[in-house]
């Protein structure tokens, strides 16, 4: 009986099952700690097959990661900008195909952690190896909010803008609405011009993206439809390059901005 048993042998099976114990769990880290580096890797074959020059040194800490200064790397199709970014949905492949259509050639779309924003404007330059924090845009759906049955009959006339601005810049929407008045100054009043941010429900049906997910590309409102509005001080960045949201809420899109005014042709205005 196991109660008869002698003590030192208890004591040695207790050892073993310890031990036992032990080895899975140093299993499960190392193939936490192997998943983690095949995912570093996998971005570094991205980068070496886009052209673009990797790293001297893969850092274990997102800080150590040096900011690059060049624009993000040259990819010349739809297959090569989603190559290695895994899980390619119907959402994400429209984006591809529309940076292939636009020659969108300076497109990079970087896979990032789900509490991406949870982290700092540097910690996410770290990430996408962003050249500054200056560099992070985000894409805002905004609405006139006072345009009237007869306003929306007028030709050339927009309910809607695709409003692209930094983290660092909010937007000021007393200065977007000036400029979208502007467009009709002497034909319609100012008062019937009001911009606010729309709702999430018209974002998705406006541009086919969650929160946090929208980018130009592949939105199902097009510039003829919804113009794209670009911040002065975007334009003016430099290097002369910009990471907007690409599609999916932990998918980014790097480009240059030549490529990025060449496929939109945004009015370019102050608005912060």
């Amino acid at each position: 009986a196991r109660m008869d048993a002698d003590p030192a042998v208890l004591l040695g099976h207790r050892q073993e099952e310890l031990l036992h114990r032990l080895r899975g769990l140093e299993l499960v880290a190392r193939q936490i700690d192997t998943e983690q580096r095949i995912q570093k890797l996998e971005l570094l074959l991205h980068q070496v097959e886009g052209g673009e020059r990797p790293a001297e040194h893969c850092p274990e800490r997102e800080q150590d990661v040096a900011p690059t200064t060049q624009p993000p790397a040259r990819i010349c199709t739809a297959e090569g900008l989603l190559a290695g970014i895994g899980g390619v949905s119907d959402v994400v492949q429209r984006v591809g195909d529309e940076c292939e259509r636009l020659g969108t050639h300076s497109a990079r779309l970087v896979r990032v952690r789900s509490d991406y924003y949870e982290l700092t404007l540097d910690q996410r330059r770290g990430l996408l190896q962003a050249p500054s924090t200056a560099h992070l845009c985000k894409s805002l759906v905004m609405e006139n909010t006072k345009a009237t049955v007869e306003d929306l009959q007028i030709p050339g006339y927009h309910k809607y803008f695709l409003v692209v601005v930094q983290y660092e810049k909010p937007l000021n929407t007393e200065k977007l609405r000036t400029v979208v008045h502007r467009r009709w100054e002497g034909k319609i009043p100012k008062k019937r011009f009001n911009m606010r941010l729309v709702s999430s429900e018209t974002n998705f049906e406006l541009t086919g993206f969650d929160h946090n997910a929208v980018t130009p590309f592949g939105c199902k409102s097009g510039p003829q439809d919804m113009p794209v509005v670009l911040a002065e001080s975007v334009a003016r960045l430099e290097p002369k390059c910009l990471w907007l949201g690409g599609g999916e809420t932990d998918l980014k899109l790097g480009l240059s901005l030549d490529d990025f005014i060449k496929a939109f042709n945004p009015m370019i205005e102050d608005i912060n």
